[in-house]
């Protein structure tokens, strides 16, 4: 009688990236026992349509923890193999730096703290944020040229945050970055500490994109996290203005979800950069319109001269492309694009 298949535990299943991580699970034939924050929440995933396979195949499992920081949760992790940990809090200035630090790091701590009393854990995979290292205060033309490597840490720092004014437009990407770095630099000190059975990577991904299986209609883009509300400015209509001509480094959800994978299968530990290169939204909606002549209409024209990058920073993704094997599988940015133009019909 064949072995049940590998369960691995996720947090935040609503969430864009969490939806392909969980996606790249299930294609390795692993099952999926995924944390959300409430029964409302639980409901939401029972009517996406992404999940009604595995839902009626037993393969995916939804548990409502309302708490990652402080609750119990021996449901969530009793018997799993690896956990995914990417629940975390993202455009919700009001809260302040308290509500951004106390779960991003509480609910890191607190997983990794129960995860040691089950002994079928063998791998963790934890979401960063390039956030954690880059320098947001700097202007993007005064790093021309600098290489964001794994030893790279942001300046921002709990002071940093704590004297920063909540209503500066920057206040969330400040208590963002500053709380995943403290988040990444607790992981650290608990393996360091603790010596866990397990083994633990953490992820810093930059502007990720990739089709939205976390929604139902496409009347809730606006209020969801991340870079959806983004691209979908992008087709707003042809003679719209750009929202910004700045340069950003990208990768797709897909490929994060993948490392995610990668990590937890092969027990790896350490710090991660996954990046696939650097556009701007001149080149996305070039790109765009060339994939999806039929769009015409919605894709902002633009200036296509202004496709130029100018002076940027970079993304040096060499370890994880190295140490997880993801060599040349990162996907291009056409299979991007066309994927992302195809989530919002």
């Amino acid at each position: 009688m064949p072995l049940p298949p590998p369960t691995v535990a996720i947090t935040g299943l609503t969430g864009f990236i969490a939806t392909h991580t969980a996606l790249a699970f299930l294609a390795h034939n692993w099952s999926v026992r995924a944390s959300v924050r409430s029964p409302a929440k639980a409901e939401q995933v029972k009517d996406l349509k992404v999940w009604e396979r595995y839902l009626e195949e037993g393969r995916l499992e939804v548990v409502v923890v309302e708490d990652l920081g402080g609750g119990e949760l021996a449901e969530l992790l009793e018997g799993v193999e690896g956990v995914a940990h990417l629940a975390a809090p993202l455009g919700m200035t009001e809260l302040g730096w308290e509500g951004y630090k106390k779960p991003t790091i509480d609910g890191m701590l607190n997983i990794l703290k129960q995860a040691k009393s089950v002994p079928s854990i063998k791998g963790i995979s934890v979401m960063s944020s390039m956030s954690a290292l880059y320098d947001v205060q700097t202007p993007e033309a005064e790093q021309d040229g600098k290489i964001y490597t794994e030893d790279v840490w942001t300046p921002l720092t709990e002071e940093v945050a704590l004297d920063f004014d909540p209503e500066d437009p920057k206040a969330m990407w400040i208590y963002y970055g500053a709380a995943k770095r403290l988040a990444e630099e607790a992981a650290l000190a608990f393996v360091e500490e603790e010596k866990p059975q397990f083994s633990v990577a953490t992820f810093c991904p930059p502007m990720v994109y990739a089709p939205f299986h976390h929604i139902i209609s496409l009347s809730q883009i606006a209020n969801t996290e991340g870079s959806p509300p983004i691209f979908a400015s992008l087709l707003s209509g042809r003679d719209e203005p750009l929202p910004s001509k700045g340069g950003f480094s990208w990768v797709d959800a897909r490929d994060v979800g993948e490392a995610f994978f990668r990590a937890v299968e092969g027990r790896i530990s350490g710090r991660f950069l996954v990046s696939a290169g650097k556009a701007n939204q001149q080149i996305f909606v070039n790109k765009l319109r060339e994939l999806r002549p039929d769009l015409d209409e919605y894709i902002i024209k633009g200036e296509h001269s202004d496709d130029k990058l100018g002076p940027t920073s970079y993304i040096d993704a060499t370890k994880s492309k190295k140490v997880l094997g993801l060599e040349c599988e990162y996907l291009s940015l056409f299979q991007t694009l066309l994927g992302e133009a195809g989530g919002r019909e």
